[in-house]
């Protein structure tokens, strides 16, 4: 049914834990077989009916959900053909740096890939040109910077202003460690109260005990590294319980937590899915970019916020597995993953 060793809720492992080349489990899968480290020691999982009537089922409140095609499928919001641009959402998306030019590109990119309907994208001013070449779908909003070349404090009114008009706003690709762009972020947090997205280096905002934060729809897309630093341990204790710790950040910041890597979970602490696409192919920079943006894309389309994040790192992931098959694991730049991520989209509608 499960590997000996194995915690089946949280995926933890024990010292001597066997680890299998198939597992058959009975009726259903258990939550900590597709968590890492658990997934590791199960092998190909094979559920076996032993007999319960459905109707057993009906009675059931499930809280634990596995994404694969049938459930991204369910989840993609239909698109009606009278439908115009403003039907679709107008998200602003924040970021960028001298240091990180390419991540709000990325982010960008890939919002417009997925849907959105109007993409604003706000970056130093210095990035323009290099900006507008790239993507010439969005709508560019240069901002005054920094000495460092970083979205400056004086920018506040005018983000608050824009962020009015909007149906999600994603901060943090690119946006850089620099002090005063953190202030930045911080302001800007205490005031929004649309759905928000915060990633990359405006998490960092998080290690403040104190911050203030007004959305009521807030999501969190730290890598295990990016979550040891906000919660003070190591990396390694997240990896070894990174059900736990996922909500932990959940119940900490009162907000939905996408916490990546190989079987990314995506909890709010009552409900928790674990995405079971993607491949080391999206192991490499710019890749979590291109996830938030795909999100925030979902989430400005009117998703709730929890649905939009199991999607997109669905989505996001299978564009990798596509990606690796017409290409290679080992050769896909980020330009060509999100040239795939049309196809991921039709092999979600249409199989």
């Amino acid at each position: 049914d499960i590997p000996t060793g194995l915690d089946s809720d949280t995926g933890i492992v024990g010292k001597y834990a066997f680890k299998s080349d198939l597992t058959i489990t009975m009726e259903l899968p258990k939550l900590g077989m597709y968590i890492t480290p658990g997934n590791l020691f199960c092998g190909d999982i094979k559920v076996s009916n032993i007999g319960i009537p459905p109707s057993i089922y009906s009675n059931i409140k499930f809280d634990n959900y596995a994404i694969d095609k049938n459930l991204a499928k369910y989840l993609l919001p239909k698109r009606n053909d009278s439908s115009h641009k403003g039907s679709f959402g107008k998200i602003l998306l924040i970021g960028g740096s001298k240091s990180y030019p390419g991540a709000i590109m990325l982010s960008s990119k890939s919002a417009v890939k997925s849907g959105a309907g109007l993409v604003y994208s706000a970056f130093p001013e210095s990035l323009s040109r290099t900006i507008s070449s790239y993507i010439p779908d969005t709508i560019k909003i240069p901002l005054k910077e920094t000495e460092e070349g970083s979205i400056d404090l004086s920018n506040f009114k005018k983000i608050i202003d824009i962020s009015k008009d909007m149906d999600a706003v994603l901060i943090g690709p690119g946006i850089s460690d620099n002090k005063v762009t953190l202030n930045f972020v911080e302001m800007i947090i205490g005031e929004i109260d649309k759905p928000i997205i915060l990633d990359a280096d405006g998490l960092r905002i998080l290690c403040n005990n104190s911050i203030s934060i007004k959305t009521d729809k807030l999501l969190i897309t730290p890598h295990p590294g990016e979550a040891a630093r906000i919660l003070g341990i190591n990396t390694n204790e997240i990896n070894t319980r990174r059900l736990d710790f996922s909500r932990l950040l959940s119940d900490k910041f009162k907000c939905t937590v996408l916490l990546k890597g190989y079987k990314s979970i995506i909890t709010n602490s009552n409900e928790t899915y674990i995405n079971l696409s993607g491949n080391s192919a999206l192991a490499r920079g710019g890749s979590g970019d291109i996830l938030s943006g795909i999100i925030t894309a979902f989430i400005g389309n009117g998703m709730d916020i929890l649905n939009a994040a199991a999607l997109g790192s669905y989505l996001h992931g299978l564009a990798g597995e596509i990606a690796s098959e017409n290409l290679s694991k080992y050769s896909i730049s980020m330009d060509e993953l999100i040239a795939i991520i049309p196809e991921a989209f039709k092999c979600i509608c249409c199989n």
